[in-house]
């Protein structure tokens, strides 16, 4: 019986012992840090997203949100293509690299990565909250979503980016723009008929120069007139340059250009445009880091709209003429040249008295000098003429004569000087 109660007592004791340390360390285990996937559809060194990824970093601290956990990746489109298969293998990729694992919060950048997300991140996702970066005019999303998506976007920059260059250009007589279709064909088609309605607003005249080859791009670009006005929304590249970077083209289209080019992003202020109504990426990227965030501590965030930011080149400004009293009172005006007197008046101004009470003292120094030398001079010479007249000076003379046996006469003459000494003068006269 005592045998049998010690075999109770050890296996309680067993159980216990397993027990206790599990549910310590239960207890002692800390959360885990809320996931977040940020996907793109170019690249991670493309300017744009860049500094998007710069601005969402600092608006989730910021926030204040505690630690998360964030996973930036691409599909890769700039190097792959836009064609369905190509979206599907770097879908494929991204399905395979988190296929197990679970993100609470996804981002993504634009529309093509905004449907890859919908069609396939409930195979790693389900339950993950979406904060969309959307474009003007892109289609919302279908209602199975609407309950845990929301988005950060901007307002339409075309038409306010033409509306400025009006503005800026009251004697424009056409408006030409520049695009693509294949990277966001819904937003270039948008772009397409608010650059057309904004166009006939102004009574000006439309000319489309969209997902033309680059080649003949260049040419039509040199053939315009200077009395028109060059929107540039995007080119990617065609089959004869391979992929290109939106930022970098433009380079290319201002320099055959002579007429002012104007742009929708931010990236392409200092590219040689004059500016435009483009969107301010830094405050779309915070307040996407602040979205992920609110997403992460409870219910998902409303939907917000940026509003866009007047910018300009003042370099480019300089060149065409334009006065800043037609820039709006709130524009951002970039690359100031200032000249030197503006940047170091306070500078230059202490550096050149320095420099007169500097000259001011040398010089009464040397004419000091000079002063003290000529008196000096003055000085010695009235002393030599002093010895001198001193020397020739006579007091007295004093005279006497003789006549010696032969005959001869002898005068002698001794003048007796004012300063000591004597000088003795004869004269012989023989018979």
């Amino acid at each position: 019986m005592r045998s049998r109660w010690t075999l109770v007592l050890i296996i309680l004791f067993a159980w216990l012992g397993g027990a206790m340390p599990q549910e310590h360390a239960e207890a002692g285990q800390e959360p885990a840090s809320p996931r977040v996937l940020v996907i793109d559809q170019e690249g991670a060194t493309r300017p744009a997203f860049v500094l998007f990824m710069e601005a969402f970093r600092r608006g989730m601290a910021d926030a204040g949100g505690g630690p998360f956990e964030v996973f930036v990746e691409n599909l890769d489109l700039t190097r792959l293509g836009r064609d369905s298969s190509d979206i599907q293998r770097a879908a494929g990729w991204l399905q395979a690299k988190y296929g197990d694992a679970s993100f609470d919060v996804i981002v993504p950048t634009s529309r093509v990565c905004r449907d890859f997300v919908l069609a396939s991140g409930d195979a790693f996702s389900p339950q993950a909250s979406i904060i969309g970066v959307d474009r003007p005019g892109e289609p919302p999303v279908s209602e199975a979503f609407q309950s845990r998506y929301t988005s950060v976007s901007s307002e339409s920059q075309v038409a306010a980016t033409i509306a400025l260059a009006a503005e800026l250009f009251p004697r424009a007589a056409r408006v030409a723009l520049i695009g693509q279709s294949t990277r966001h064909p819904g937003y270039a088609a948008y772009v397409g008929e608010q650059a057309r309605a904004s166009t006939e607003r102004l009574r000006l005249e439309f000319v489309s120069l969209v997902d033309l080859p680059f080649s003949e791009l260049l040419a039509a670009v040199r053939d315009l007139p200077r009395d028109s006005l060059v929107i540039y929304v995007g080119y990617w590249g065609d089959e004869d340059t391979g992929a290109a970077v939106p930022a970098e083209v433009l380079e290319d289209i201002c320099r055959e250009s002579r007429a002012p080019v104007f742009g929708v992003a931010e990236t392409y202020i200092g590219r040689g445009i004059v500016g435009g109504a483009v969107t301010d990426l830094e405050t779309m990227g915070e307040q996407a880091g602040r979205m992920v965030v609110a997403a992460g501590r409870g219910p998902l965030p409303n939907s917000v709209q940026v509003p866009l930011v007047a910018m300009f080149d003042a370099r480019a400004l300089a060149r065409f003429g334009v006065p800043r009293s037609r820039l709006p009172a709130a524009a951002s005006v970039l690359f100031e040249t200032t000249t030197f007197w503006e940047r170091y008046w306070l500078q230059t101004l202490l550096t050149g008295l320095v420099v007169v009470v500097q000259a001011g003292l040398i010089t009464t120094l040397v004419v000091n000098l000079r002063r003290r030398v000529a008196a000096e001079r003055m000085v010695s010479t009235q002393r030599d003429l002093v010895i001198h007249a001193g020397r020739v000076s006579t007091v007295f003379f004093r005279w006497s004569w003789q006549v010696d046996g032969g005959g001869s006469l002898k005068l002698s003459v001794i003048s007796y000087l004012f300063l000591g000494g004597a000088t003795t003068y004869s004269i012989i006269l023989q018979r």
